[in-house]
């Protein structure tokens, strides 16, 4: 999968103990996945979310957990880049260390029209005891995108 650097939450984030947030966070301009900039020709799209496709978040785990118990990752906004007063939007399930091996993949999604009104949109990972290894990396990615595998044209 090939990821947009400005649509990066996190690059091998270690994630290791408590409620941790992305080391990024995205930008939505006040509220809107669409910016609001005027094209060559004058006109300046729309600033509706409702608009726009739905939202998915890629989330790759890049080296395998070990030490704890459990992850539940959350898409996430607030009005501060810190996320200290998070609105979640989606979570995953709280997934087994068993599970958080190199490679494992999910996808979180906001669904087309939901209202985003923060600014920031950020993950928060939440542990269940201490993790001595482990490390994610996600991102927005198109709507019903295809994963491929390492190694894999497909």
């Amino acid at each position: 999968m090939l990821f947009d650097k400005q649509n990066m939450f996190s690059d091998a984030q270690a994630v290791t103990t408590g409620t941790q947030v992305s080391t990024d966070k995205v930008d939505t301009q006040g509220g809107s996945f669409i910016a609001v900039t005027a094209d060559n020709l004058g006109n300046t799209p729309m600033k509706d979310a409702g608009r726009a496709p739905g939202v998915d978040v890629d989330v790759q785990v890049v080296e395998t957990f070990t030490g704890g118990t459990s992850l539940r990752v959350d898409l996430a906004s607030d009005d501060d880049a810190a996320l200290g007063s998070p609105t979640v939007l989606a979570s995953s399930a709280v997934i087994a260390e068993a599970t958080l091996i190199a490679g494992y993949r999910f996808r979180l999604s906001l669904p087309a029209g939901m209202a985003v009104a923060d600014k920031y949109l950020g993950l928060q990972f939440v542990s269940v005891g201490t993790h001595s290894t482990g490390k994610i990396t996600a991102g927005i990615v198109p709507p019903g995108s295809k994963q491929t595998s390492p190694g894999s044209m497909t």
